[in-house]
């Protein structure tokens, strides 16, 4: 949904609205009832509008602006749950936003997208402190923190003249993996030439969709030189999914530092790979480290069952956490992996 639009989108609202109220009727930890919610989310444009006023009058949500009336609105039978009232309320609510629009230029420049997230912004601060609306690009970033994210492994920068240089190779990447240094010249890409004068066009050359292949002519300065000179050849690339990098192993006077960003989709790989190495069975020749440091602090959370897999790394079994909640998904166990890789080390 655009900014601002000549036409409101009534159906992709209301399509919204019924998905995030639906979830928030069956899953949220406090039971909420359709009035409240509607009610809390048009509350969300009277602080876009302040000529907006809501209310809740005999089972109606009414939209005033001023001393007038711009709609009403039924809310759903008191008995119904879930879906059953998700949709109805989403109904009337997108019904409601769209009269809001019309009545306000203010609500007009800013458009669906914002409408929608100060709704839900309030709805969501009379619910609890810790949801929140996101936009699809703000959800889909926060999902490449979890998981990853399409690329190959490397980032480019502006050299000398118009010449485009690698400025950091990702490890184990497919830029890494191909052998590829820091400081190669990028001379083209799949055939197009680049100038370090357009970096954001030879970014957008590299991207495309996992398992597709991208071709670079690169030019490696000589020995003894940073440009110029030096041979030229190709590389053949695939773009693979790279996990982000969270976890940081560093032995510091016989201590191994564990420092964990956040719980994204390869953490538990990581730590396991650290003590692995560290805890080695011929490592009691060379000398093991004396504990492990989980250096947690700055942590952005992330993946509960990434959280319980680096527990179980170090725990030789039993529950890691409990989850309870309204919704029967929301019952569950998570347990140990008891794999100890620490040696039970402090």
């Amino acid at each position: 949904m655009a900014a601002a639009q000549d036409q409101f989108p009534r159906e992709p609202v209301q399509a919204v609205l019924a998905v995030a109220l639906g979830a928030v009727l069956e899953r949220h930890l406090e039971s909420a009832s359709p009035a409240d919610l509607g009610l809390w989310t048009l509350r969300g444009l009277e602080v876009m509008e302040p000529l907006l006023k809501a209310e809740l009058r005999s089972g109606t949500l009414l939209l005033n602006a001023g001393d007038r009336l711009l709609a009403a609105r039924p809310l759903p039978p008191a008995a119904s749950l879930g879906e059953a009232a998700a949709q109805p309320l989403a109904l009337g609510l997108a019904a409601l936003f769209e009269a809001a629009w019309r009545a306000s230029p203010e609500l007009r420049r800013a458009g669906a997208e914002r409408m929608l997230r100060s709704g839900f912004e309030e709805l969501f601060n009379h619910l609890d402190p810790y949801s929140r609306y996101l936009t699809p690009e703000e959800a889909q970033g926060a999902r490449a923190r979890r998981i990853g994210q399409v690329g190959l492994g490397l980032r480019l920068a502006a050299g000398r003249g118009d010449d485009v240089v690698l400025a950091a190779i990702t490890p184990g990447g497919p830029a890494a993996e191909a052998g590829l240094r820091l400081g190669d010249r990028v001379l083209a890409i799949d055939g197009q030439r680049i100038s370090g004068r357009d970096l954001a066009r030879a970014a957008a050359l590299l991207e495309g969709a996992a398992g597709t292949e991208v071709l670079l002519r690169l030019q490696r300065p000589a020995p003894g030189t940073r440009q110029g000179g030096g041979r030229r050849f190709e590389a053949r690339l695939l773009r693979s999914l790279l996990a982000p990098e969270a976890v940081h192993a560093e032995l510091r006077e016989d201590i191994l530092w564990l420092q964990l960003d956040n719980f994204s989709s390869a953490t538990d790989r990581n730590v396991m790979a650290a003590l692995a190495e560290n805890f080695r069975p011929d490592a009691a020749r060379t000398g093991r480290p004396r504990g492990v440091v989980l250096d947690l602090r700055g942590n952005r959370g992330g993946l509960l069952g990434q959280a319980v897999a680096v527990a179980g790394a170090f725990l030789p079994g039993g529950i890691v956490a409990r989850t309870a909640g309204r919704h029967p998904d929301a019952d569950r166990v998570y347990i140990a992996s008891a794999a100890d890789l620490a040696a039970g080390a402090p």
